[in-house]
């Protein structure tokens, strides 16, 4: 991935578990998104949203009514730090 992608969604009422090499942000128009990064669980709401780390596994569950923002923030647009 070479590019920033938005994209909006749906998450569904099922649990995916993953994780990727590029950092997301993860942020809630409505409804809400159960989440949990390296087992540490919160809730993405419209008052809420949360970044994840890359390489960071992490698990997620929509309830089906929810409109989501994912910004995928790959590594190399990220300055180098000396």
């Amino acid at each position: 991935m070479s590019f920033l992608s938005l994209k909006t969604c749906t998450l569904i009422e099922q649990p995916v578990a993953h994780e990727h090499g590029f950092h997301q942000l993860i942020l809630a128009t409505s409804g809400v998104t159960e989440l949990s990064i390296e087992g540490l669980g919160e809730r993405v709401t419209r008052e809420r949203g949360c970044l994840i780390p890359s390489s960071y596994h992490h698990e997620y569950l929509g309830d089906g009514c929810n409109r989501t923002l994912v910004l995928d923030v790959p590594l190399e647009h990220l300055p180098k730090i000396a």
